[in-house]
């Protein structure tokens, strides 16, 4: 999406784009400067959205916005207006404008504008797929920020969308957000891509969830909660995060890989998302990743030790899909579980495996 800006006050235009470029990373902001030379501009450029001050020189607000509506009908336009012309502002309604701010400009009001101007331009461009994706991007954005509010606004948003599919396909996307936000939220990356086992494994936590206002309720207050643990982590002094890490592997080793982040957080006394970005700092590898290589050691004595099928080793191990757990399972350790049963009966070994590699 680009955004034109026209003030003609140029240390206040430079402030507007700062705060835009804050809230919204993804968007080319243009400045226009103002008057005739902000029109030639955005003829040019032919932008998205134009925001522009009500009173400059050579051409004002309103007048500007009649002849970019004139030559660009389909580029939005939202006018910055002082107390004594608001009134007056309301008559850039009339010819298209898509809304009008008070100055000075408030950024929480200036990101829900933008935000929905650019959610409609995405549902416009392609669907409500594309709409979704961007709501998505601004969600995580916003999180990495540590920013509650732009966070509780564009996920508010996104699970509106999310209304209109059915509960198969909102668990889906669910999973998929909550991925994207646990590696992006726990690593340094700023465009994170999950692998796979990190979407399984949020998919087995919203599965939980029986209907979807329970699980809107269970994203809302795990995604803001942890933005608020976040933000706080750095002024605790009371947290040995050595000592936590410890004790959170003691406890993974000690349930076979199977104890939940939720669940290992809640032993602790930390919110998940602190656990998950502590675990991944001080390990190197993230939580999620972890747990799943405790559970194919665990799966991998039991299939030398046992006589158990391979099914009953996957169920034991945590897994319902034994298909799944061989693509895991020769991923770490580079042969099947049945192959690796016939290399440890014939080597006659019978002591617990090294573990395998982090997947």
């Amino acid at each position: 999406m680009i955004i034109c800006v026209a003030k003609s006050n140029g240390p206040e235009r430079e402030g507007l784009i700062r705060k835009l470029r804050q809230l919204q990373p993804e968007p080319e902001i243009v400045d226009a400067l103002y008057g005739e030379q902000a029109l030639t501009t955005i003829v040019r450029v032919r932008p998205h959205l134009v925001i522009a001050d009500w009173h400059m020189p050579e051409l004002g607000g309103l007048e500007l916005l009649k002849q970019v509506k004139a030559r660009l009908p389909a580029t939005a336009f939202v006018l910055l207006s002082g107390y004594r012309e608001f009134d007056d502002a309301q008559l850039a309604l009339r010819w298209g404008a898509a809304d009008c701010l008070l100055k000075p400009v408030d950024s929480r009001q200036l990101a829900e504008v933008v935000g929905r101007l650019m959610f409609e331009a995405a549902a416009e461009a392609g669907g409500p797929r594309p709409a979704m994706e961007a709501l998505r991007k601004h969600v995580l954005h916003a999180a990495q920020q540590l920013d509650a509010s732009s966070t509780a606004f564009y996920l508010e948003h996104w699970m509106n969308r999310l209304e209109r599919l059915d509960l198969a396909q909102v668990k889906h996307e669910a999973a998929s957000l909550m991925a994207l936000l646990d590696d992006g939220l726990v690593g340094d990356r700023r465009e994170p891509a999950p692998d796979q086992l990190r979407v399984d494994y949020w998919l087995d936590w919203v599965g939980a969830a029986s209907h979807w206002p329970e699980l809107r309720s269970q994203l809302r207050r795990f995604i803001l909660k942890g933005i608020g643990a976040l933000s706080s982590l750095a002024f605790r002094k009371d947290v040995s995060k050595a000592g936590l890490i410890r004790q959170a592997e003691t406890t993974i080793e000690d349930s076979g890989g199977l104890a939940v982040l939720e669940e290992v957080a809640g032993t602790l006394g930390i919110h998940p998302v602190t656990l998950s970005r502590l675990f991944k700092r001080e390990k190197g590898v993230p939580f999620v990743h972890y747990a799943a290589a405790v559970r194919l050691r665990h799966a991998a004595r039991l299939l030398g030790e046992t006589e158990r099928s391979i099914a009953a080793v996957a169920q034991q191990a945590g897994y319902q899909d034994s298909k799944y757990f061989g693509q895991l399972f020769k991923k770490a350790y580079g042969c099947t579980p049945s192959e690796f049963r016939k290399r440890s009966l014939a080597s006659g070994y019978r002591t617990r495996p090294d573990g395998p590699a982090y997947l």
